[in-house]
C-alpha cells in the first residue's frame, strides 16, 4: 500500500515550505536591517569626506536560489544633485575604496584587509581614513597597505615589502 511517488511528491512539498519559510525569514530580516545599516554606512561616509554620504540599500526580488529571493544594491549619490546610482557603477575610484572603508567599519569581521584604501585620494581625506582604520583597529585585526604617510602613522607595526625582478616577479 505504500506509493513512493506520492511519498516523494510530499517530502518534496514540506522541503519546499522549509526553503520558502527560510527565504521569507531571510527578506523579513534583511528588510529591518536595510535602513539602519545604510545610516550607518552614511555617517561613515560622511566621516571620511565622501560628499554628504548619501547610501541606500535596495532591495528588490528575484528568483530564488541558494542566498534568498532578494537582490540586494547598494546605491550612492556621491555629488547632491545627481541621482542615486550603483555604486560599482557610480562610484570614482577613491570613492569605491572608501565604500569599502565604511562598510567594512560597519559590518567588518575580526580581521580585515586593505589593499590601498588611499587609492585617488589625499590631505584631508587621508587623515579621515586613517583615523576610521584606528578606530577599526581598536575591535578587530586590522592589515593595511599604503603608500601615504597619513595612513602608515597610525599603524602599530610596519612591514616593508619589495618586488624583485625575476620569474616571478
Amino acid at each position: 500500500g505504500h506509493d513512493p511517488v506520492r511519498a516523494a511528491a510530499e517530502t518534496t512539498a514540506a522541503a519546499q515550505a522549509d526553503v520558502d519559510r527560510l527565504h521569507a525569514e531571510l527578506r523579513a530580516g534583511r528588510r529591518a536591517a536595510a535602513d539602519p545599516f545604510a545610516a550607518a554606512v552614511a555617517a561613515e561616509l560622511q566621516a571620511i569626506g565622501l560628499g554628504d554620504g548619501e547610501f541606500q540599500v535596495v532591495l528588490s526580488e528575484r528568483e530564488p536560489g541558494a542566498v534568498g529571493a532578494d537582490d540586494v544594491a547598494f546605491l550612492i549619490r556621491p555629488n547632491a544633485g545627481l541621482p542615486f546610482g550603483p555604486v560599482a557603477e557610480t562610484a570614482s575610484g577613491g570613492e569605491l575604496s572608501r565604500v569599502a572603508l565604511a562598510i567594512a567599519a560597519v559590518a567588518g569581521g575580526e580581521t580585515m584587509v586593505f589593499d590601498e584604501i588611499d587609492a585617488g585620494i589625499g590631505g584631508t581625506t587621508a587623515h579621515a581614513v586613517a583615523e576610521t582604520l584606528r578606530r577599526l583597529a581598536g575591535r578587530a585585526q586590522v592589515l593595511t597597505i599604503t603608500h601615504l604617510p597619513q595612513i602608515a602613522t597610525v599603524a602599530d607595526r610596519h612591514f616593508a615589502v619589495e618586488k624583485i625582478a625575476g620569474d616571478p616577479t
